[in-house]
């Protein structure tokens, strides 16, 4: 028994099997592919692959998940988590550029939605929040669960003084040669830290 869990638009499948615990990756006409466990982990569980077949997921570490991003050459490796204490993380998705989005156990030891890429490694998106902007520390965003090419990403996260969950989209916004990503929530509009366009140097944005 088994379950796939994503495909990609050239009909290259991610997935993983109950009955001898293992990921896998396959695309017509070839053999299946194992995706290999972290050191000290069981199964790699595959969530996302893109155009470029790396793919991503979480294996799990005891109590913990760890997430993990492969490809065939390099195989499978540890994305990290926001308190670099090997203390849980997940990886759900990645787009056809490499930025991978999940959550993670953060540095407060709470929830945190974080995105990866290879250039700056793991940040925490709501660390990227700007102090001036007047919905500043008024929300949370706990886990980041796609991530498009274009730069957008859905969340969830809550609201403070309202126990309930909110969706959010993240948007990119162009602008010289940075990116403005604004967070849409339900009932408010904020905006979050601005990033050059290599995603590589993080900058302060004006409210």
């Amino acid at each position: 028994m088994g379950a796939s869990t994503a495909i990609n638009d050239a009909g290259q499948v991610v997935g993983y099997s109950r009955s001898t615990p293992h990921g896998f990756f396959w695309q017509p006409g070839s053999a299946v592919v194992s995706i290999a466990a972290l050191p000290n982990t069981d199964a790699a569980i595959p969530r996302d692959v893109n155009m470029s077949v790396v793919v991503v997921g979480h294996a799990s570490s005891g109590t913990a998940s760890l997430a993990f991003i492969w490809d065939a050459v390099e195989g499978t490796r540890y994305l990290g988590d926001l308190r670099n204490a090997g203390s849980g993380s997940s990886a759900f998705a990645l787009n056809d550029d490499g930025y991978v989005v999940g959550n993670s156990a953060s540095s407060q030891g709470v929830s945190s939605a974080f995105i990866w890429h290879a250039s700056f490694g793991m940040q925490d998106l709501n660390l990227l929040i700007d102090s001036a902007d007047p919905m500043s520390g008024t929300f949370r965003i706990f886990s980041a669960l796609d991530i498009n090419n274009s730069g957008q990403i859905v969340a969830q996260g809550l609201v403070d003084g309202d126990a309930r969950q909110h969706s959010f989209l993240l948007t990119p916004v162009p602008e010289a040669r940075t990116y403005v990503l604004m967070l849409v929530g339900l009932l408010f509009v904020a905006a979050i830290s601005r990033l050059r366009a290599t995603g590589a140097t993080r900058r302060n944005l004006r409210a």
